[in-house]
């Protein structure tokens, strides 16, 4: 008898709901709970068809933010309302960012939502000394190889800034032609390093020679990407003025995050085999 994958028992089942709900192998008993539940059969007709009051006490960990702006950021980022939400009380909170699911009021994609939030910012120096010369936006690629119907924030991000007036147009014309294990879930010694995204990365000269180009990305870490993306599009485009932009930069380990935005102006060098962001 040969083993079979997860993919193979879900696709003979139909689908993974009808696979679930036939399962044989009986509910799941969660270590240090006491029998006393059904399984989530119950729960899902219970909140579909009256209601249901779940008991998370074993499984749900804590997470405290603080600050002046919490509240405000935890409304940004979620797609579900926090009018009326005080101290002492528990609140679900269901964020969207790759996915582009509906944030904010009212409800639009992050993408969507973030340019109008530039927008508002530009012009100002940081924004003039990236946008200025109105560049073509030319999205970063995803880690994972593209797919038909797939989400790609970078170009999405790009779009909505030219429909707000931020940039000349979307020019995607960078591709992953290789696979990367994503940096925001590896540990630092083993993030793909700039070789690594440089040659997964392929670029189509699909416009004539620009002078002005920007990249534009959803997060930058160290900036292995946005490197090994500008060194492809530098040989594409020899001529081109090559800047980048990302909606959101990481910080490490701070003690405190002051403002939530806080666009800067800074520099991506290698050294080495590996790429030093300042700041």
């Amino acid at each position: 008898m040969t083993s079979k994958s997860l993919e193979d028992v879900i696709r003979a089942a139909g689908n993974a709901v009808t696979l679930l709900r036939n399962s044989q192998t009986g509910p799941y008993v969660y270590p240090v709970v006491a029998s006393e539940y059904s399984n989530w059969r119950d729960e899902q007709r219970a909140w579909q068809e009256t209601c249901v009051l779940y008991n998370q006490s074993y499984h749900m960990t804590d997470m405290y933010v603080e600050g002046p702006d919490a509240l405000q950021l935890l409304s940004a980022l979620a797609i579900n309302s926090f009018a009326g939400f005080e101290p002492n009380k528990a609140k679900q909170f269901v964020r969207a960012l790759k996915e582009e699911r509906l944030i904010g009021v009212p409800p639009q994609p992050p993408s969507r939502y973030a340019a109008q939030r530039l927008a508002e910012e530009h012009p100002n120096r940081i924004m003039e000394e990236v946008f200025g010369a109105v560049p073509l936006l030319v999205p970063v690629p995803r880690s994972s190889l593209p797919v038909d119907g797939g989400i790609w924030p970078a170009y999405n991000i790009a779009s909505a800034l030219v429909a707000n007036g931020i940039g000349a147009a979307v020019l995607p014309c960078l591709q992953r032609v290789k696979a990367v294990p994503k940096s925001a879930f590896a540990a630092s010694g083993s993030r793909p390093k700039p070789l690594d995204h440089y040659e997964s990365i392929a670029a189509a000269k699909m416009v004539a020679d620009r002078q002005e180009l920007c990249l534009v990305d959803d997060v930058i870490t160290k900036g292995a990407t946005l490197l090994a993306a500008a060194s492809r599009l530098l040989e594409t485009y020899p001529h081109a003025n090559i800047l980048a932009f990302a909606l959101v930069r990481t910080l490490g380990f701070v003690d405190d995050i002051d403002r939530i935005i806080e666009p800067t102006v800074g520099t991506i060098t290698l050294r080495g085999d590996e790429s030093a962001r300042e700041p």
